[in-house]
């Protein structure tokens, strides 16, 4: 197997235990230059320029919600649009779009609000992270927490103490990680397909 024949994250493990033997090397740069690219990694406000990026990575993580669930598809310009949306939350006040950039190269992103809870509630304010999405080759590397921390931080300086996120019950990677961080559920939405229902 050659570097370019693998592919995913256990390609990437076969590859390396494979070349143990004849390249001992081969490790130590992989993960050389892994361990850059998150050190070399900066969390920064959105700009226009980062739309098209954006646009790539909306459309790769909604891609793999609809193979969980086809309720996420998307119009054929849904991905565009989504782009556009997001630039436009760079002037409003009660929102922090953010990118994670890595060595000149957009490899994630987030979105975030702040929110009101209902007025009969004795809670008033908390903050939602509304997306979050990390290219493939960047996952399971700290570019999601480092998202999430910038945006807690933002949460903080605005006196918020709470914050929320609305995750697919079918995504268990999503799950994870989002139980890592700390978050637990206390609500749950539930639907009913009325076109098939008696």
């Amino acid at each position: 197997m050659t570097d370019n024949q693998a592919s995913g994250a256990d390609g990437v493990k076969t590859a390396v235990l494979r070349k143990v033997h004849t390249r001992p090397g081969f490790i130590y740069a992989a993960a050389h230059r892994r361990t850059l690219a998150w050190v070399n990694m900066i969390i920064r406000i959105a700009s226009i320029s980062d739309k098209p990026r954006i646009a790539k990575l909306f459309k790769e993580m909604i891609e793999y919600h609809c193979q969980k669930d086809p309720i996420f598809t998307l119009k054929s310009s849904g991905h565009e649009y989504y782009a556009i949306w997001f630039i436009e939350q760079i002037e409003n006040d009660s929102a922090l779009p953010l990118v994670a950039e890595s060595d000149g190269m957009i490899v994630g992103f987030s979105l975030s609000f702040l929110r009101k809870y209902p007025g009969t509630w004795l809670s008033e304010n908390y903050g939602e992270i509304n997306d979050i999405a990390v290219a493939r080759e960047y996952r399971r590397k700290g570019t999601g927490t480092k998202l999430v921390n910038k945006s807690i931080d933002w949460f903080k300086s605005k006196g918020i103490k709470r914050t929320e996120v609305k995750i697919a019950t079918t995504n268990e990677l999503s799950s994870k990680f989002w139980r890592k961080i700390g978050m637990t559920s206390y609500l749950e939405t539930m639907y009913l397909d009325i076109s098939v229902h008696d």
